[in-house]
């Protein structure tokens, strides 16, 4: 797995906004993945995320559903969300907080896919997003971004 870091996308404090999600709770008992959405989505709002179940010590795999032939995508990932409408010019928003302590960066996801294995302990709740880059990975070139996914162990 590459793994790239943005710093950045971290350079702006991140105002935490509104989870917005429209899927059911998770359950006890369980890990389970939860998406949610942006309270107010930009025209950039696009891509479709989703992923196989995320427990730690196991494999997981992120694919952007509806990715474009060539386009180049990476996932990004913390422990808190947000609902942030800032890149793309304004038109894509930001899901997950890069004042999270476990903001790690992106990770490369190539044409849309992404399969890592876990380590042992992944913390609790865990968010993630992808976004679509042209040229490199920098947040001025960020063209589209997707809904998040909350995964909880």
């Amino acid at each position: 797995m590459k793994r790239l870091l943005i710093p950045t996308l971290l350079a702006s404090a991140f105002a935490f906004g509104t989870l917005h999600s429209v899927a059911a709770p998770p359950t006890a008992g369980g890990p389970s993945t939860t998406p949610y959405y942006p309270s107010n989505p930009g025209a950039a709002d696009t891509l479709v995320l989703d992923s196989t179940p995320v427990i730690q010590g196991t494999t997981a795999t992120w694919t952007v559903t509806n990715a474009a032939p060539g386009a180049t995508y990476a996932l990004v990932y913390a422990t808190r969300p947000n609902d942030n409408r800032f890149l793309a010019g304004g038109e894509a928003t930001l899901l997950v907080s890069g004042k999270s302590r476990y903001f790690k960066g992106a990770a490369f996801m190539g044409n849309g896919s992404l399969t890592v294995n876990l380590p042992p302990v992944v913390p609790s709740p865990m968010y993630t997003q992808a976004m679509e880059f042209v040229n490199s990975m920098q947040p001025g070139n960020v063209v589209a971004a997707s809904n998040g996914l909350k995964h909880v162990q």
